[in-house]
């Protein structure tokens, strides 16, 4: 096997490696999850005499490639019924095809044995492709996820054990496709981003527990170093993107820079994708140390339903070296010199296509549902509808007018466990990367919540957590929020409060500004996305001070007056502020 070292060679197929096998004698070249768009490569490869064998599920283009056999559920000509597969599915099929043959099997028996032995291999990479769970893969998965969980695999015991899976107490627990998707498949990748797959293949290979166990804590080891390298690009990627993108007339994210790592921004891009809901290109020219190429950028792609990113780039094929991919992820390399031409013309093919679309970024509620429904019981239930995944989403409910009683920072701040109470009973609800001082809720406001129900496995105990999508205000929360909205713009108006109460106080400004100046030292920037009532809602949680939503509008008002505070843009109650040098300066106000 070859597996194509992402920093210097890309992706797929390249020529010095093809010459390479035909000089070490090899008659036959077979690609897994590439080769159908690498026409040229798999020529060199014929004319040197090899065979050609192509597996793969990406997009084709017109013309096939001219390979001895192509096998690809997305060919025009292609009548199999199911065209979602992974490239570990097609390869999968292949093998099953080559058992029947090899054996003289029937069908069924040839894919019981191939099913067997290789079930969990496939139910991994089909997850970790984010590919559909329904039909054919929804059958593989299921299959891997029962193999996996009383897996025989030397390689992957050891890496469910490095990754603190299994709880002492139970070993037998259940393994589902979150946990693969979340946990073990990060780090199998993580080998190939920003190192060699060699050491992720060679652990699934090895027959030694003492190998496995030290190839599975070099895996976590190198996924640790991806999060932090993925984090810090994502970083000046947002501080790019707020400064350059023209987010009224671009419909595309194209940024990029000559300091990124090419193996982390396919996942960065799909964070800034998730981040602002827009399709996200990012370009690397990192090329040290490579004669000739430091004008060679190397991309990577995330789109949103609505673009097909493939068929977008297909529109820039005459100034793209190279591409590829599916409707919603893709890769490119580009020269230097052509990337503003790029830029310009995936933008104009991007606004025609999302000319009348929604961009507004919604959650689909399965179901609303009353708090005694929230138990060990229905999560239970809800099981019963595994393995989830992409078109098989985890069930959404809601529950509305909830008490909080208690907010607590977990995970060194990074998460938020909140206390709810409806109909006197109380209830735990969990909000993973969000801290407690980006929640703009205090104890007894009342809730809306959209989660997900889980089943807590503590000491041989199970309890029953709700995993937060999202939150918003009660009803009549909202319609007073509303009323002091509008009072607000009253006041503005009319430049005359009626009552007392509804002028800022000495300690109104003390109080708000303590909150902007914590939050400039907590981030890079100066600039931030500013929510005023969250503002109002934290000097209540931080000092005891009551400030309406009219109050602390009118005081950012001021501060913009004062110029301690600049907007950039206002939409209803949230301002996009950068602080001043005034605002920074030790010695102001």
């Amino acid at each position: 096997y070859y597996i194509p070292r992402r920093l210097d060679e890309g992706y797929g197929l390249n020529k010095d490696v093809i010459e390479r096998f035909a000089k070490n004698g090899g008659n036959l070249l077979i690609t897994v999850d590439c080769g159908i768009t690498a026409d040229e490569e798999i020529e060199f490869a014929k004319n040197l005499g090899l065979r050609v064998i192509v597996t793969d599920h990406h997009e084709c283009r017109n013309a096939l490639p001219n390979a001895d056999a192509v096998i690809n559920p997305r060919r025009s000509d292609c009548n199999y019924p199911f065209k979602e597969l992974a490239g570990v599915g097609v390869a999968f099929k292949f093998i099953c095809a080559c058992e029947m043959v090899l054996s003289k099997n029937c069908h069924t028996e040839a894919l019981k044995k191939i099913l067997t032995n290789y079930a969990d291999m496939a139910s991994i990479g089909t997850i970790a492709d984010v590919m559909p769970i329904s039909d054919e893969n929804r059958l593989i998965v299921n299959k891997g996820l029962a193999e996996i969980s009383d897996t025989k695999s030397i390689g992957l015991s050891a890496l469910i054990d490095e990754a603190g899976i299994y709880a002492k107490s139970y070993k037998k627990k259940k393994i589902s496709s979150t946990t693969i998707g979340f946990v073990l498949a990060p780090k199998i990748n993580a080998a190939g981003r920003i190192g060699s797959s060699s050491s992720a293949v060679e652990l699934f290979m090895t027959n030694s527990h003492e190998t496995a166990a030290k190839l599975a804590a070099n895996l976590s080891r190198i996924n640790k170093e991806r999060q932090l390298l993925e984090n810090e690009i994502l970083n000046q990627a947002i501080e790019k993107i707020e400064k350059e993108h023209d987010f009224e007339n671009e419909k595309i994210i194209i940024i990029s820079d000559n300091r990124w790592h090419h193996g982390v921004i396919g996942i960065v891009a799909s964070r800034i994708t998730e981040k602002y809901n827009l399709p996200a290109i990012l370009i690397s020219f990192k090329n040290e140390g490579h004669e000739n190429v430091e004008n060679l950028g190397k991309g990577s792609g995330r789109s949103i339903h609505g673009l097909n990113i493939v068929k977008t780039l297909e529109k820039c094929s005459d100034i793209l070296l190279k591409y590829g991919g599916h409707e919603l992820a893709a890769g490119l390399s580009i020269d230097r010199a052509n990337f503003d031409e790029f830029k310009k013309r995936m933008n104009e093919y991007a606004k025609k296509a999302f000319e009348n679309f929604d961009f507004t970024k919604s959650l689909e509620i399965d179901c609303e549902i009353s708090p005694d429904e929230i138990s060990v019981e229905t999560a239970n239930e809800v099981s019963l509808l595994e393995p989830f995944g992409l078109m098989n989403p985890v069930p959404l409910f809601c529950v509305k007018n909830m008490l909080v009683v208690s907010l607590t920072p977990i995970g060194d701040n990074k998460h938020t466990k909140i206390t709810l109470k409806k109909n006197g009973k109380f209830y735990t609800a969990l909000f993973f990367g969000k801290p407690i001082n980006d929640l703009p809720y205090i104890e007894g406001d009342l809730i809306d919540l959209v989660f997900n129900l889980d089943v807590n496995n503590f000491k041989n105990q199970q309890t029953i957590q709700m995993i937060v999508r999202d939150i918003a205000l009660s009803k009549k929360t909202r319609e007073k929020t509303e009323a002091e909205f509008s009072r607000y713009l009253q006041i503005v108006d009319t430049l005359c409060p009626v009552y007392t109460y509804e002028i800022p106080t000495r300690d109104d400004f003390k109080a708000i500004y303590t909150l902007l100046k914590s939050s400039a030292c907590s981030t890079t920037s100066c600039s931030m996305d500013i929510d005023v009532f969250a503002f109002s809602k934290l000097a209540k949680n931080k000092f005891g001070i009551d400030i309406s939503l009219s109050k602390a509008l009118l005081i950012f008002d001021i501060f913009e007056e004062c110029e301690i505070t600049k907007t950039l843009r206002r939409s209803g109650k949230t301002k996009k502020t950068v602080l001043t040098e005034t605002f920074i300066s030790p010695t102001s106000a």
